[in-house]
């Protein structure tokens, strides 16, 4: 099974070989969906799926785009409750919560996010959501697509590689009411209840109450420090939250409709489950004295050659970790947990209270147009406690002569020990809401044309409070004695001090605030040139403002950015069950501001990111409706990609060094993905879909300026990469990092019919994905990841009993690693090398019990 993982010498060695194969089995379901079709057998087809990725309901087979829909009753079938569950069953969308589930960076078809927010956009019911992960119980959703490619024409800002759209069940004609129970290993407990129905004749409502809850994943135990704090051990993992989700839907005329959603939830999750790769276990790279491996030096005459430290080894010389990080030889390293100070402040994890608003309207202006709006608000309260070490430790004691001992106040000739806090565990308290207003004009002339006009309106507002364990009364000690008061950074000792090792309750920072305003218009247009040949134009034109203001001085730093959008597309019906479509989209990531006082002005704005997409695909059926194949080819030329650089500046008369975000990079993708249902009989389904993600940086560029400091990690990039003749490190012919080359998913569903109304179920998905690298170099990765989920149960007309075993071959695998740094003595350089690895759900047994009435 492990073959199709990235096992292979060469890479050109092995890439024609999986095109081939790939092709060939495209080939031959094409062949097959192009022959005439035979009386259809009803009884036994595979199932049609209406969709909206295009915000009109469409048959998921005629529209000339990607979508993986997953129905109500198809999320049931799998169990699925979660994003990360929807990207386990989506070959081409990788996902992995590496910060816990306020953590969302969704990866389509390879477009990673390496650095700034997601290139992908979440939304419900087509309302976007821009803050924070929208946890929707199962009950509550009629369907989940994730529409795969640039959707910036039609959705807007955020969909660089694609969207996810939540639509949440509504009222139908009959009242209808189910109650869910599931319990399972680790204290999992989910209590979920749904009702639905008519209030009258013209008003509908839905309503879903639902709390979810499970223990630590992982034992934490926690040595201590050198600052008395003593030893204990919790649980890190531990989540829990309730919501209450309702759909009201209004027919308020025979041409006006009108159905409001209002979604409540609050969570509350302990200290995501994480843990670090010691510097000391770094293989590769390392700067010894008189070893193997020294600091290059830059081409001379270049303004690298002129930059600071350029030549001192960065990160201390500590190196890097290459290959395969193995999650069980951290956590033995570890005494088999996590070592995360989780006591420092009162309590340890992130809790979130969200409230999201929706409002759609639409009316038929005359039989010929349709008027709809959208209308959404999102209030998202975050506060968020945690070990930022991963750890690593937060504490620092000097090296004797080098940067200590020194002579402290107050203490005589001798200099004692002096310990300090490096500020890594963190209170992050942040405000957010966001408010958006879309119109939409579709004219229906006839049945060959349909076009649409549409204009949009957002605006967000976001404040952030903050503050770090270097900020707090347990700054710096000295011999066990704490002497700086909150945000004093003098060496007098205070009188009354006290010898507590934690938080002393120093007020949360400002940490400055940010609005954002987004405007644009869109159209649509399609045309049936033939019998069975159409053509279809859409277009956005669309300017962000970004206002930030600084907290230090009350300053403020502003952008705009426009952007023209187009997406041009064909499709071609060969017969009744098989389609052919092309397509070519730009799509765009919104810029963003450079935002520390003294950048340089012409450093401030950091444009938008770019991405030209082309794909080929074909839909088809055959074998009398029993046999559906999804096939995709694509191309990604992605330009202007948000990269770090390093700046120098004068600022106040003081020379002073910036790491600046610049559009310096470019990387090119293409791919294959590969979708087979077959109704095998009508006991027994299958599905095997593949995805081929070829992605390859074409240009990262780094850079110093002359005069400025040159940063550890530019320093490292030189190590790993070496100089260009201009001076500075392009990184190039590597993969992109946070992504899986290769995934993979195989299902079988068999069901039987047994006394009465009773029947039987089995069912199992096995998921595969390859390994993922943690940063461009392409050095640590997490091996491949296999996940196998079994169910089986038992269903009447009116109740499920189900027993499930999520991850049953209990693969430890870490489904994302973050470069990172941990903490030296040596105060003139004060980090090492370091990764982070966020650390796996176990294998977990359970039992849902599903009951309607």
């Amino acid at each position: 099974m492990r073959r199709t993982g990235r096992i292979y010498i060469g890479r050109a060695t092995m890439q024609p070989i999986i095109h081939r194969s790939i092709l060939s089995a495209a080939v031959t379901a094409a062949v097959a969906g192009i022959a005439p079709p035979a009386q259809a057998q009803q009884q036994i087809q595979v199932e049609e799926v209406i969709v909206t990725a295009r915000k009109v309901e469409e048959n998921l087979r005629e529209i000339p785009l990607t979508v993986a829909a997953f129905t109500e009753q198809s999320l049931e079938d799998q169990g699925i409750v979660s994003l990360q569950d929807i990207a386990d069953s989506t070959p081409g969308f990788d996902f992995a919560q590496a910060f816990g589930r306020n953590d969302f960076r969704p990866v389509i078809r390879g477009q990673s996010n390496i650095l700034g927010r997601a290139n992908a956009g979440l939304f419900v019911d087509g309302i976007i959501v821009e803050e924070g992960m929208a946890s929707i119980p199962l009950s509550a959703l009629q369907r989940v697509e994730v529409v795969k490619g640039p959707q910036s024409a039609l959705y807007g800002r955020s969909t660089l590689s694609g969207a996810i759209n939540y639509v949440l069940k509504t009222a139908g004609t009959e009242t209808e009411s189910e109650a869910t129970v599931e319990f399972g290993e680790r204290d999992l407990a989910r209590a979920e209840f749904h009702i639905s129905g008519p209030l009258s004749d013209t008003v509908g409502a839905a309503v879903t109450v639902a709390h979810y809850e499970r223990g630590g994943e992982y034992d934490n135990i926690y040595p201590g420090n050198a600052l008395n704090t003593t030893e204990y051990t919790t649980e890190t993992g531990g989540e829990s939250s309730s919501s209450i989700t309702g759909v009201l839907s209004v027919a308020a005329s025979d041409r006006v409709e009108v159905q409001a959603h209002a979604m409540f939830e609050q969570t509350a999750d302990d200290q995501y489950p994480i843990a670090l790769i010691d510097s000391s276990m770094n293989n590769c790279y390392r700067v010894t004295r008189g070893g193997p491996l020294s600091q290059p030096a830059p081409p001379a005459g270049t303004p690298e050659a002129e930059a600071g430290t350029v030549t001192s080894a960065g990160y201390n010389g500590s190196g890097y970790y290459c290959g395969e990080v193995n999650v069980s030889d951290v956590l033995a390293a570890n005494g088999g947990g996590t070592n995360l100070e989780t006591l420092f402040y009162p309590s340890s994890g992130t809790e979130r209270d969200s409230m999201r608003l929706g409002l759609r309207i639409d009316a038929e202006v005359s039989d010929t147009v349709t008027f709809t709006s959208l209308t959404g608000y999102n209030d998202v309260a975050t506060y968020a406690s945690q070990d930022q070490t991963f750890g690593g430790g937060d504490t620092r004691r000097p090296v004797a002569g080098v940067g200590s001992p020194f002579a402290v106040q107050g203490f005589g000739p001798t200099p004692p020990v002096v310990h300090s806090r490096i500020g890594f565990l963190t209170i992050d308290d942040d405000d957010f809401n966001d408010f958006s207003q879309e119109f939409r004009l579709r004219f229906d002339p006839n049945d060959d044309l349909n076009y649409t006009l549409g204009a949009y309106y957002y605006e967000s507002e976001e404040s952030f409070g903050a503050i770090g364990s270097g900020d707090t009364r347990a700054t710096t000690w000295i011999d066990g004695t704490r002497i700086f008061s909150p945000f004093s950074r003098t060496f007098a000792p205070l009188p009354g001090f006290s010898t507590s090792a934690g938080y002393e309750g120093a007020p949360l920072r400002n940490d400055g605030s940010e609005e954002v305003s987004s405007r644009s218009v869109f159209g649509a247009v399609e045309f049936r040139a033939s019998e069975r040949f159409v053509l279809g134009a859409e277009a956005r034109w669309n300017e962000d403002e970004f206002d930030f203001v600084r907290a230090a001085d009350g300053s403020s730093v502003s952008g705009s950015f426009d952007a023209f959008l187009p997406k041009l597309t064909a499709r071609y019906e060969m017969n009744d069950n098989a389609l052919v479509y092309f397509n070519i989209a730009r799509g765009n990531k919104p810029g963003t501001l450079n935002r520390d006082q003294g950048v340089p002005a012409g450093d401030v704005n950091v444009d938008e990111e770019n991405a030209l997409s082309y794909e080929f695909g074909l839909k088809s059926l055959a074998m009398n409706n029993r046999l559906e194949t999804n096939l995709a080819v694509y191309r990604i030329d992605w330009e202007d990609m948000q990269l770090t650089s390093t700046r120098a500046a004068t600022v106040g008369g003081q020379a002073r060094t910036f790491s600046v975000l610049e559009n310096i990079g470019e990387s090119g993708i293409q791919g294959i993905e590969l979708d087979l249902t077959f109704q095998m009989t009508d006991a027994w389904t299958t599905r095997f879909a593949y995805a081929l993600t070829d992605g390859e940086i074409d240009r990262f560029v780094q850079s110093v300026d002359a005069g400025a400091a040159a940063p550890s990690g530019f320093r490292e990039a030189a190590l790993i990469a070496g100089y260009s003749s201009s001076g500075d490190v392009i990184v190039s012919g590597v993969e992109l990092p946070h992504t899986s080359r290769t995934q993979w998913v195989f299902s079988n569903a068999l069901d039987g019919a047994m006394s009465g109304d009773w029947s039987w179920f089995l069912r199992a998905d096995y998921h595969f994905n390859s390994q993922r690298y943690a940063q461009v170099y392409n050095l640590a990765h997490t091996g491949d990841r296999q996940i196998l989920n079994l169910r089986g149960g038992f269903r009447s007309g009116n109740i499920d009993i189900e027993i499930w075993a999520d991850n049953a071959l209990d693969d430890d695998t870490s489904p994302a690693l973050i470069r990172y740094v941990q903490g030296s003595d040596l105060t003139f350089n004060p980090f090492n090398r370091a990764i982070g690895l966020t650390l796996p759900e176990k294998r977990r047994v359970g039992a849902t019990l599903r009951y309607r009435f």
